[in-house]
């Protein structure tokens, strides 16, 4: 999906159908996750994935521009999406 992504591509009158699935599957988990206390609950489950995907887009473009580096991007973006940039506290 990231691979094929253009600033159009998610806009459902420019093909961007195919990519609904993804979206919903997306929204069911974060709103899942907001029912069962994991995900706060004063952002909707739609916007949580909005902001997700647009982590993903960026993440995929720094790498391709040596940005950053793709061994520790996962990792990178799962800390930063669930805690934060905030400094951890002890």
């Amino acid at each position: 999906m990231i691979f094929q992504y253009r600033p159009d591509s998610l806009d459902p009158d420019q093909d961007g159908a195919r990519w609904i699935a993804y979206t919903d599957a997306l929204d069911s988990f974060f709103l899942r996750g907001q029912q069962e206390g994991y995900f706060r609950i004063d952002i909707t489950a739609e916007l949580l994935t909005e902001l997700f995907v647009s982590l993903i887009y960026g993440m995929v473009d720094a790498e391709r521009r040596g940005r950053a580096a793709s061994a520790r991007s996962l990792a990178v973006l799962e800390q930063f999406f669930l805690k934060g940039a905030g400094q951890p506290r002890a």
